[in-house]
């Protein structure tokens, strides 16, 4: 829930989202109570990162499935998700 701007509840962590295929990529998230960054940049090191093919990427993002691959530690990748509203 949001208040002022702010994400409730939220304790700070980063995470990676890998894009795989010709025009893939690696981004950086930081997750805070002020809100979601995102940054390319390598996420080797982070705890967890969540790779897609551009396909899932889209139909995850869009609701219509939970896609990807975690890897690491998937109770974080849990945590991330159970943040936004899914219509």
């Amino acid at each position: 829930m949001a208040i002022d701007g702010r994400i409730a509840g939220i304790e700070a962590f980063d995470l990676g989202v890998r894009l795989t295929g010709n025009n893939g990529g690696d981004t950086r998230v930081s997750v805070t109570p002020d809100g979601i960054t995102l940054e390319p940049g390598d996420v080797s090191g982070l705890p967890l990162v969540l790779e897609f093919d551009a396909a899932s990427f889209v139909l995850t993002v869009m609701g219509r499935v939970n896609g990807g691959t975690a890897r690491g530690d998937t109770a974080l990748a849990e945590r991330f998700g159970n943040i936004f509203f899914r219509i």
